[in-house]
This record gives structure tokens, C-alpha cells and sequence, in this order.
């Protein structure tokens, strides 16, 4: 039943379909860590002006921005960035799923899987979490 009503959805004219998923390819899609839990992407199919070096805020980690509110974090803000760096420059395959549109600014929020591994839950330890 629920397969007549997605293909019905799909016929109606104007219709849209949009990605629930994005792989990228690092080198290509990646760009550069903004922090511990923001980097850049280019999002394949996207036109340019709304898809590439977008900001890319991972679910489920909390990490603090750089430069931090205080100059006493600033060592820890290093350590997350450099910890998000490592961990994407020594990955393959990075997939997107479940991207929002972020609440306060012009990000976008997306579980993040490396190679397959669930980001956060590698870092945090704890499953996805339903949104940030």
C-alpha cells in the first residue's frame, strides 16, 4: 500500500523527488574543518549556489566553536577540531543522512557515517540522536 501511495506521489505534475542520502568522496565533496563539529561540503547534484562549501554540522556531537567564548577553552576547542580532522582525512567514504536545515544560521545538521561507522556514536558513544 505504502509503495502505490509513493508512486502515485511521484506522477502527480510537480512532483519532486529529493535525496534522502548524500555520499561524498573525500577530496572532492569535503572541504576543510571548521571546528569539532562543523566542515565544509559540496553536495553532488546540488546546484553550486546552494551546494557547495556548505557548512555541515554533525548530530549528536557537542563541541565547542573556534574561536571559543573563552580563552581558557581554547585548548580543548584545538583537540575537537583536530579529533574531527583526523577522523575525516583518514576516511573513504562519508555519507549524509537525515540533513535538516540548521535553526539559527546557515547550516546544515546530518547524521554522519564514515566508512560505514556512525560518527557520533564512535566519538560520544551513543546512538543517533533525533536532532540538535
Amino acid at each position: 500500500m505504502n509503495e502505490d501511495l509513493e508512486a502515485l506521489r511521484f506522477r502527480l505534475p510537480g512532483a519532486r523527488s529529493f535525496p534522502q542520502r548524500f555520499e561524498l568522496l573525500n577530496g572532492r565533496d569535503v572541504g576543510r574543518v571548521l571546528d569539532g563539529k562543523t566542515f565544509l561540503v559540496n553536495l553532488p547534484g546540488v546546484h553550486p549556489l546552494l551546494g557547495e562549501n556548505v557548512p555541515l554540522r554533525v548530530r549528536g556531537l557537542h563541541a565547542l566553536a573556534l574561536p571559543p567564548p573563552r580563552d581558557e577553552d581554547l585548548s580543548s576547542a584545538i583537540t575537537q577540531w583536530n579529533q574531527l580532522r583526523k577522523l575525516i582525512e583518514n576516511t573513504q567514504r562519508i555519507e549524509l543522512r537525515r540533513l535538516e536545515r540548521g535553526k539559527d544560521k546557515f547550516y546544515l545538521l546530518a547524521d554522519v557515517y564514515l566508512d560505514g561507522e556512525f560518527l557520533s556514536q564512535n566519538l560520544c558513544g551513543g546512538p543517533p540522536l533525533p536532532s540538535d
